[in-house]
């Protein structure tokens, strides 16, 4: 199974995917997010563009996240942070979409569920 064209073109202007997966736990809620960014030429990080632009494909990295998220902090709408998170794994610098696609098997066997991120409720 491999990204549709819309979710790779989400992720090159800039939009987190994500998908809620079930938890390991009844009182933890599980999420995959990926991201992708790039690099300037003096090595900064920069945000992606919300244009499309030739060749951009080969500049993306991407950084896939999954963690759990305790059921309270839904219940109670409370912030959370990275120090909060459950079971948090962070794959980062995976460079080109077969190597995220590759490293997202392990997560996912089927990757249509991924949606920009404002359609799941994933607190972070």
């Amino acid at each position: 199974m491999s990204l549709d064209v819309k979710q790779k073109n989400n992720l090159m202007t800039g939009v987190k995917l994500a998908i809620e997966l079930d938890s390991s736990v009844s009182k933890l809620r599980k999420f995959l997010t990926i991201q992708g960014y790039c690099y300037d030429e003096e090595g900064h990080y920069k945000s992606l563009s919300k244009v499309i632009k030739n060749g951009l494909e080969s500049d993306i990295i991407f950084e896939i996240r999954c963690y759990e998220i305790p059921i309270e902090y839904f219940q109670n709408n409370w912030d959370i942070v990275d120090d909060e998170l459950v079971n948090d794994v962070r794959i980062d610098n995976v460079k080109g979409f077969d190597s995220l696609e590759k490293n997202l098997q392990v997560f996912l066997n089927d990757l249509r569920g991924l949606k920009p991120e404002w359609h799941c409720e994933n607190l972070l």
